[in-house]
């Protein structure tokens, strides 16, 4: 009896052991470092009531046809999957169908929006957390990374809004932790989930492939000279998975994109080629210093120097950031917005904590003491730019301080789509007032709205947004005609009847206008409404820049 009791005892000994060994790998601080961030973005969406404005409002209309497509899933129907890969020929899948899938379970609304912008930053905190961590065997620096990654700028105000460049981040970082995990521990299944990773990635974003096609080429030649024929073959199926899965969105949208293509006239009005490149080039490059703070940015450059004997382990997503911005900057229909560029951030971020890390383990105070209060700004910063004045209105003056350094150099185009700050409660743009003021005349009926304006708040897709939210029947439309030199304006007595109502702004109107001839049509449109006896003034308002909407009905 007493041999058996003694086994029991050394059994049960044997188990506590291998439970409190279990317990002991759970990384408590990758879960507090991924998930406080995903509260801080929670908490920043508790307090805006904004309505995503421009591209954002139209990519959710965009996950709502997804939404639509999910309800009614039939994906062995040869319509219902024409329509699933067609929905948009401008953007590939992966995002509006992920929003969407969302969407058809939690139903349209905002709510939803914000779960998915939710869902992608706790997948990028965990993606650059394995990361930093497989490649430094670091959990202190892992989590900093996770830290500097969503204390950058362009980060944290694309984090606020449905564009598709905060998951391109997001799903980018992904495949480049899958790929790096692959690489350390090579399997057959290893290497499917890094084929599926990578799928993700390069569906995420039209742009996303040129992030990884030349790593990706230089790795599988590498392998290929070393004679490591399994991991060669591996890498060969993970790049077929990947370029499947583009092809699969680009052959029946191939004709639409052509047509788009050549619709839309160079960047800079250059038709050069050479100028078109250098002109996008040296944007793209004016930007970076912004989209990480002056003072990150001069980190992360005295960090690479610090480390510089461990920026090898990085080659994959540094050659990547670099060769992708000559390759975006070749790319005459577009123009050279630092959101493009997002995905260079991941390596920025590893380096400036590692270099952080080292300097506070050295073994001097000083130095310690720099490092702490290096982080302790940064963290400053982040606070100030995303809940300073509202919902955080103290230490004022130390927030002050802050947030006007970093808005007086930032430039201007990471202003406009970026939305940086909340929006408190009310109506203050006015977006509710348009669509309710119509339907107190017009009820049950489909109305045709022309929005003159195109500002971040007041814009024809802001107002359908606000419609489809509130079940309208308005439909909001515009003269407007986008443009990469501006927006184009043609003038047609015919057209303007066609409209019920027109929405007219004072003050600032938005995004500029292509050329001299739009902006004599966009004139004489606004004086036609005014004017001509056609229309009468209806309703008018102030909104949160001190000028006023004015609605005008027709007769």
């Amino acid at each position: 009896m007493k041999t058996v009791q003694a086994n029991i005892d050394s059994n049960i000994s044997i188990n506590n052991e291998k439970l409190v060994s279990r317990k002991s790998k759970i990384d408590w601080l990758m879960i507090c470092v991924s998930f406080g961030f995903v509260a801080a973005l929670a908490v920043w969406f508790h307090f805006d009531y904004r309505l995503p404005y421009w591209d954002a409002a139209s990519h959710i209309q965009d996950a709502a046809k997804y939404s639509e497509l999910f309800r009614h899933f039939h994906p062995f129907n040869q319509h219902w999957m024409h329509m699933f890969l067609t929905e948009n020929f401008n953007y590939p899948i992966t995002v509006h169908a992920i929003t969407g899938f969302i969407m058809s379970l939690l139903g349209f609304s905002q709510f939803s929006v914000d779960l998915s912008l939710l869902l992608f930053a706790l997948v990028l905190n965990l993606s650059v957390y394995g990361l930093t961590k497989i490649l430094f065997k670091d959990t202190k620096v892992a989590a900093l990374a996770v830290a500097f990654i969503n204390m950058y700028p362009c980060t944290s105000s694309l984090s606020h809004v449905p564009m598709l460049d905060f998951a391109h981040l997001s799903l980018h970082c992904l495949a480049v932790f899958v790929l790096y995990y692959w690489y350390v521990k090579p399997s057959w299944t290893n290497a499917i989930f890094a084929g599926m990773a990578l799928s993700l990635a390069l569906t995420s974003k039209q742009i996303a492939a040129f992030f990884f096609v030349i790593p990706c080429l230089v790795l599988w030649s590498a392998l290929l000279i070393q004679r490591k024929k399994m991991q060669f073959l591996q890498l060969t199926v993970i790049g077929l998975m990947g370029i499947s899965s583009l092809l699969i969105w680009v052959l029946p949208n191939l004709e639409a994109i052509k047509q788009f293509s050549v619709s839309v006239p160079s960047a800079g009005g250059n038709t050069n080629q050479i100028e078109v490149f250098f002109h996008n080039l040296t944007g793209f490059f004016s930007q970076i210093p912004y989209m990480m703070s002056p003072v990150l940015f001069f980190a992360f450059l005295l960090g690479s120097c610090i480390v510089a004997s461990k920026l090898s382990k990085l080659a994959f997503p540094l050659i990547g950031s670099c060769l992708a911005i000559c390759l975006l900057s070749g790319i005459a229909c577009q123009n050279p917005e630092s959101r493009y560029l997002i995905v260079i951030l991941l390596s920025p971020a590893i380096i400036t904590a590692l270099s952080v890390i080292k300097i506070y383990r050295s073994n001097i105070i000083g130095m310690k003491v720099i490092a702490v209060l290096f982080v302790t700004y940064v963290s400053a910063q982040f606070i100030a730019l995303n809940y300073f004045p509202y919902p955080i209105k103290e230490p004022k003056a130390v927030l002050s301080f802050i947030n006007n350094f970093i808005g007086e150099s930032k430039p201007g185009n990471l202003n406009g789509l970026l939305a940086m700050k909340p929006t408190p409660a009310g109506d203050l743009w006015g977006q509710e007032w348009v669509i309710k003021s119509i339907e107190q005349l017009d009820k049950g009926n489909a109305i045709w709205l022309n929005v003159m304006p195109s500002t971040a708040e007041l814009n024809v897709h802001t107002l359908e947004l606000a419609a489809l939210y509130e079940k309208s029947f308005v439909r909001p439309s515009t003269f407007r005609l986008w443009c990469l030199k501006g927006d184009e304006i043609k003038y047609s007595e015919k057209e303007i009847s066609y409209f019920h109502w027109f929405l007219l702004k004072s003050g600032d109107q938005g995004l500029k206008l292509k050329d001299k001839n739009s902006e004599i049509n966009y004139k004489k449109i606004e004086d036609y409404v005014k004017d001509s006896g056609k229309f009468y003034l209806y309703a008018d308002r102030l909104v949160s820049d001190g000028s006023k909407l004015s609605l005008y009905r027709l007769k």
